[in-house]
């Protein structure tokens, strides 16, 4: 039986430089629960890609 895990996660410094936002909002934004991350040790890994974070941020601003 073979299972195949898929999950993308990157450090925060790699995310802000895919979204091209600073450090301190991606941190904001991961305490606020809008970036979904995982703290394995002492690193912070967000397991959101930045095409769904931008996505959401994109539904969320047509609703508003």
């Amino acid at each position: 039986l073979q299972r195949s895990l898929s999950v993308t996660a990157m450090n925060i410094r790699d995310f802000c430089v895919a979204t091209r936002l600073g450090r301190t909002m991606v941190q904001k934004l991961i305490n606020e629960g809008q970036i979904r991350s995982v703290k394995i040790g002492s690193r912070r890994l967000i397991v959101d890609t930045p095409a769904e974070f931008l996505q959401r941020q994109m539904q969320e601003a047509s609703n508003d």
